[in-house]
């Protein structure tokens, strides 16, 4: 009983076994029927574009706001009614040029009686030089009389002190003349000045009206302001300049401003002044250019887009900035096509930026990088390119020199 109870039990235990077997036998069949049956995982459409060597700048941008390069206020150098005054707003000054007239009645008057005095002045110093000569002559008269004993020390005396008090309205006489022309010579000057000059030192020989202040017709005190005018023929700009771009500014390096003024228009200036301490709460110091303007088309007060250069490669190794790809803990690469029509990652360090372009310091990388779809890629997958016109030059599916570490796909 026990024997046949083993013999049924051990032909279960085969049964099931064979009954597990074929099952499995035929799940295999199944999965290996469907996997045949899956399509394969097709290639991602990429964007690439070629490694290029050529010449790549380092820029700097900075805004700053434009001033004239000098500004000065014309004013009345005498009192009196203004009588006509030339200048209006946006006039162009010629240097020397006569603006305008004060009334100078008052002066002219003035010069007229100093004239006058000048000449009883002159009448009456004849008179006195005539007395001094008499005089003279009576000194030197009674001094001979003396020596021969004919006349008195006291008329001796008397003929000294007569000439010396001669001498003494001589003297007089002839200051007064001189007063009397310096005050001819002030007056005249005043009246000339009643004339309203455009004059300045240095600078352009043209100058701007920028602001009016007065009409004809107002009673100007002495130093009223009359015009306000601008030297446009140079334009001076300031921006601020980091600490970090301090010690790589020179004078007289070159630089392009633009303005919203004249749109894609590029002017040329140069740095004219650097300051020689940086403001504590900025870490900045202000840097000062001079920028040409001999038609008058800049104006004080225009916001200015300022470009510096700070640094040129000629042959660098240059790719679009689209095709950097930044992984983990901020490291940058790009994926290179290969041969094989898939792509490698590659690390890269990066250098000069320039617009839509960055250079890549290291590997030497040669072929083409991805610039479009790469958010997709992994090392090793395969891609199908969007751009295909895009032709090879020759050597360029090359791989990368073993300059960095290469991920390919497990």
């Amino acid at each position: 009983m026990t024997a046949q109870k083993l013999t049924v039990s051990l032909g279960a235990v085969i049964l099931i076994l064979g009954l597990a077997w074929g099952l499995n036998f035929r799940l295999q069949e199944v999965y290996a029927s469907r996997k045949e049956k899956q399509p394969s995982r097709p290639p991602i459409t990429v964007e690439v574009s070629e490694v290029k060597t050529e010449a790549i700048q380092e820029t700097r941008q900075l805004s700053g706001s434009a001033l004239p390069f000098a500004q000065f206020t014309l004013s009345s150098r005498v009192s009196g009614r203004l009588l006509s005054l030339r200048g209006q707003m946006g006039e162009v000054i010629q240097r020397g040029a006569i603006l305008g007239q004060i009334e100078d009645t008052l002066l002219q008057q003035e010069i007229e009686q100093l004239k006058a005095a000048r000449q009883v002045d002159m009448a009456s110093i004849q008179e006195i030089q005539v007395g001094f000569e008499r005089a003279e002559g009576d000194l030197n008269r009674v001094v001979a009389l003396y020596q021969k004993k004919l006349a008195s020390q006291e008329e001796l005396d008397k003929a000294n002190s007569e000439l010396e008090s001669s001498r003494a309205r001589l003297v007089t006489a002839q200051a007064r003349i001189q007063q009397n022309q310096a005050s001819i010579r002030q007056a005249q000057i005043k009246r000339e000045e009643a004339k309203i000059q455009a004059l300045w030192n240095g600078g352009a020989s043209q100058a701007v009206v920028s602001q009016r202040f007065v009409d004809p017709g107002t009673t100007l005190a002495l130093n009223t302001p009359l015009l306000s005018l601008i030297d446009l023929h140079l334009i001076r700009a300031r921006a601020p300049l980091t600490e970090k771009d301090y010690a790589r500014i020179q004078l007289g390096q070159t630089a392009r401003i633009q303005t919203d003024a004249f749109p894609g228009e590029v002017f040329i200036g140069k740095v004219a002044r650097l300051a020689p301490l940086l403001s504590e709460e900025s870490r900045t110091a202000e840097l000062e250019l001079e920028i040409p303007n001999p038609n008058f088309r800049l104006k004080p007060g225009m916001f200015l887009k300022i470009e510096l250069l700070l640094a040129t490669h000629p042959s660098a190794q240059v790719i679009p900035l689209s095709a950097l790809v930044r992984k983990a803990q901020d490291s940058l690469g790009v994926f290179v096509l290969n041969t094989q029509g898939q792509v490698d990652y590659f690390s890269v360090k990066t250098g000069i930026v320039q617009a839509n372009r960055v250079e890549i310091l290291e590997p030497k990388l040669k072929g083409r990088v991805v610039t479009l779809g790469h958010q997709l890629l992994k090392p090793g997958a395969k891609v199908r390119l969007a751009n295909p016109n895009l032709r090879q030059g020759k050597n360029q599916n090359k791989m990368p020199e073993n300059k960095a570490t290469k991920h390919k796909a497990k």
